[in-house]
Formats: structure tokens, sequence, C-alpha cells
């Protein structure tokens, strides 16, 4: 099975349709699909989004399966979603992430801002990462390291790794395999070990980025296969 976690339409900042995305999904042989598009409380446009999500998964259902699901930002280090409550209780895939790094008091370290203190910058995001274990009702972490790049984190800093590890070890949500990214900054030892608990997903917000990544998916769903 080659599935793919995180894709996105024009319902928020994708290019494409919903049906537009599956029907290039369908041509690649991908066998499932999760729509993960941007919410935020004030989205107006959620249930519209969830009705078309179920017309496509029955319509399409001999063909893949179809997931709907939000992703939403983490506001502070309560580990509060930018989600409207009411989504918790349906049946939507919630996969939360750390867009901008959560200071507290509705403050946000800026990516932009990231490289004028490293050790701040590293410190603010871990703690901000921690803070996922206070909300058990996320499913999963999209794309959970691509801003330790930029704070110059590398797969040798093993102090930091095993941190990671350890708070991992305390977070119930999956985590991504986003090819989109730069995982080889993670050590091996820390995929193979949470393999189990690991999405392949692309972040594609058009088909010619789901064409793209495809290969790079396609790797990755051979590996992490125990989570399908």
């Amino acid at each position: 099975m080659i599935q793919d976690m995180h894709l996105h339409s024009n319902y928020s900042d994708g290019q494409n349709t919903l049906e537009e995305v599956i029907i290039c999904a369908i041509s690649l042989g991908i066998n499932k699909v999760c729509f993960t598009d941007h919410v935020w409380k004030t989205s107006e446009w959620v249930e519209d989004y969830l009705d078309e999500i179920e017309y496509l998964r029955i319509k399409y259902q001999t063909n893949i399966d179809i997931i709907a699901g939000v992703e939403a930002k983490l506001l502070n280090l309560d580990g509060e979603i930018d989600l409207d409550d009411s989504l918790y209780n349906k049946k939507v895939r919630v996969v939360a992430a750390i867009h901008r790094i959560p200071l507290g008091e509705g403050k946000f370290l800026k990516s932009s801002e990231i490289n004028q203190d490293l050790s701040y910058s590293r410190k603010s995001w871990l703690k901000a990462f921690k803070s996922f274990k206070n909300n058990p009702r996320i499913d999963c972490i999209a794309h959970p390291f691509y801003l330790l790049d930029q704070m110059k984190i590398n797969k040798n800093d093993e102090d930091w790794w095993k941190e990671i590890s350890d708070t991992l070890e305390q977070l119930p949500a999956y985590i991504e395999y986003n090819v989109k990214y730069n995982n080889s900054i993670v050590p091996e030892w820390l995929w193979n070990k949470f393999s189990n608990r690991v999405f392949p997903a692309s972040d594609s917000h058009s088909t010619f980025e789901l064409q793209d990544r495809f290969y790079e998916l396609f790797i990755a769903n051979q590996r992490f296969n125990q989570a399908v």
C-alpha cells in the first residue's frame, strides 16, 4: 500500500481541487490519502470541505481510500492548536504543526528570527514540542523536525536526539516522515525506533508537487509500512 497522509487543496493554500488531487493520486498508484488543509478557529469553510471529502470518498471508494483531516498550528505552550473544539468530536484526523514557535503570552518566534540566537531558538522549540503531550486529541504531528535544519541541528547531536526520543515516548501522537523536508538531519536510529508511529507524507500543495515528490514518497512507504 502507498499512502500520502498530508495533502492540501484549494480550500486552504493548495492550487488544485480535492477531486483533481484525488485523480492525480490514483494515476500514480497511491492507495490512501489524507487531506490536511490548513484551518484556523475562524475558518468558515470547514463543513463544506468535510462534506465534499465525504462525497468524494464514496465516489472513489473502489479506487482509493480518502480520509478527512485538518492541519492546525500550535498556539501556546499548553498544547492548544488553532482548531475549533467541535472538530475534535467529528471523524476528522487532527494534524498539529509548529509553524511558528510559541513563546507564551501570545508571542511567537518567527522563522526569520531563529538564527539571531540559536541557543534560545533551540530551547524555545523544544519547550513547544514537548507541549504536544498536553493535547492527547492530536492524531499526528506534521513535519515535526523541519525547523531544526535552520537551527543547525544535525544527526550527530546525540544529546539533542536523546531528549527528542524521550519526548516522543511520552507523546500519544504519530509523526510524519515528510518528504518535502530534509530528513537526513534525523539519526537513523530515531526513525527506526518509532517506525511503527511514522506516516509517509508529501505535504503537496498541487498535483505537480505530488507527481514531483512521488518517488521519495514511494521509498518512504517502503520503509514505514507499519503505520498503514
